[in-house]
């Protein structure tokens, strides 16, 4: 049987002094709202946020982050700090006695860098989710992290513009953030997450970008049951099962010619953008496996080299030879393990962690995607056409010259040079935009080089 309420009717001056009562009770509470102090939105913030250590199936750590509870047991981070992991942890950062399994992922939104685990942790308390439509520029925000693995750091700062990159929102802030920090949350005076940090450039005088935590509204709605690693990221035993590599190899030569390759020498003529217009290069490079590199690049300025001997880098300048920064050592490496013929020939003896993650188109062709951590533990993805099985994309982070870049690698006009298929058109986007444009002239295996193009003059 229904029930219902008794119905008390009231004079219109009762009305008009309930109606006052309650507006200054939502007054009050409003007050009280917009009172906390940093202390207050710091104690809330630090007990929601955690770091995150993420692995390979072997245990091989590929990456730490911060993330925060967005919901009960349910974290939010950024994609990248997840992607190519198989399991990993979450440590409350008040607590750095607790540590706790992520059980898998609920969702993710890969165009705007976002992710939701499900980690099941005792009294977790969520934080709310402020309205990023209401963020203006001059507000005042605060974030939390674990910047080069200070865990729990609190600091604040300013919103200095509303961007849009590549038609997501984003916004720009003066709230130091760095290595580390991606998927802290970024709060309000109110203590709500109006944002999730997702990048910084490190050179850039305190450049540092959040996604909006509208996105993350919507990807919440949208999260469904949990899915372990390992039905979220299929093995390299379904890669295997594919044929995909296989067929890789075959395309690019074969095996036994990839692994018969010991140096690499090329040719050519690139076109970059830089701050002062186009410029055209004529570039030669010199590659050894496993880790000598050298570049020597003419310009309309002058010429210039740099080196790396596998261990330390030197750059010739007008000035003289001067050293390269640990950061670019560091991408050197990656970029030799990056070169097609070793990459392929490295993958199939699998001593690396590779994953299946799934299918993209790239230029009208669809290709299979593969997950590859790179000797700085940054995650590739590696694209391979289903047509043609030759690698026509790579994807990857880097610091380069301090600041941190998304940045795509395209591939195309394979030709055969002594057996072996060579990429003779190189492009190279940066964030999205094209950055150069190379094309080679000339390619050579196997060339009798003199260890000294590796050295520094004395």
């Amino acid at each position: 049987m229904k029930q219902y309420e008794k119905l008390v009717y009231m004079q219109p001056s009762q009305i008009m002094q309930c109606f006052l009562v309650a507006a200054l009770l939502l007054l009050c509470t409003g007050a009280l709202v917009f009172a906390q102090t940093a202390e207050q939105i710091a104690e809330k913030a630090l007990a929601a946020t955690v770091s995150l250590e993420m692995k390979t199936g072997d245990g091989t750590i590929i990456g730490y982050g911060s993330g925060f509870f967005a919901a009960e047991d349910r974290i939010a981070t950024n994609f990248h700090v997840i992607e190519g992991a198989t399991k990993g942890t979450a440590k409350l950062v008040a607590n750095e006695h607790n540590y706790y399994n992520i059980e898998g992922v609920l969702a993710t939104d890969k165009d705007n860098d976002l992710a939701l685990l499900k980690v099941s942790v005792p009294g977790s308390k969520p934080l709310p989710l402020g309205d990023s439509d209401d963020v203006k520029i001059g507000m005042t925000v605060y974030v939390t992290g674990n910047p080069k693995g200070l865990k729990g750091t609190f600091s604040n700062g300013i919103i200095s513009n509303l961007r849009d990159r590549n038609m997501k929102k984003r916004l720009q802030m003066t709230a130091p953030i760095s290595s580390g920090s991606s998927g802290g949350p970024v709060l309000n005076g109110k203590g709500e997450v109006v944002g999730v940090s997702y990048m910084t450039i490190v050179g850039g005088q305190n450049l540092n970008f959040a996604i909006p935590s509208n996105y993350l509204k919507e990807l919440i709605v949208q999260s469904g049951r949990v899915q372990s690693f390992a039905q979220w990221n299929r093995s390299i035993k379904e890669v295997l099962t594919k044929g995909m590599l296989s067929a890789a190899v075959d395309a690019h030569g074969g095996l036994e010619k990839l692994q018969s390759v010991k140096n690499i020498v090329v040719e050519g003529r690139a076109t970059a953008n830089s701050p002062m217009g186009q410029m055209n290069l004529d570039v030669k490079g010199y590659q050894v496996y496993p880790d000598k590199l050298r570049q020597d690049i003419k310009m309309p300025q002058g010429e210039m080299s740099y080196a790396f001997d596998g261990t330390s880098g030197f750059a010739l300048t007008p000035m003289g030879p001067q050293p390269l920064p640990p950061e670019m050592t560091a991408s050197l490496k990656d970029g030799i393990f990056r070169e097609p013929i070793w990459l392929l020939a490295s993958l199939m003896k699998g001593d690396n962690s590779v994953q299946y993650a799934g299918t993209e188109e790239v230029m009208g062709n669809t290709a299979a995607i593969v997950l590859v951590p790179q000797p700085s533990g940054e995650v590739l993805r590696v694209f391979i056409s289903e047509e043609t099985h030759y690698i026509v994309k790579m994807g990857f982070r880097e610091t380069e010259q301090g600041v941190v870049v998304n940045k795509e690698t395209l591939l195309g006009d394979y030709r055969d040079v002594e057996g072996v298929k060579v990429p003779h058109h190189i492009q190279q986007n940066v964030e999205g935009e094209l950055f150069t444009e190379t094309r080679l002239s000339s390619v050579m295996l196997n060339a009798d080089l003199d260890d000294s193009l590796f050295q520094e003059p004395k």
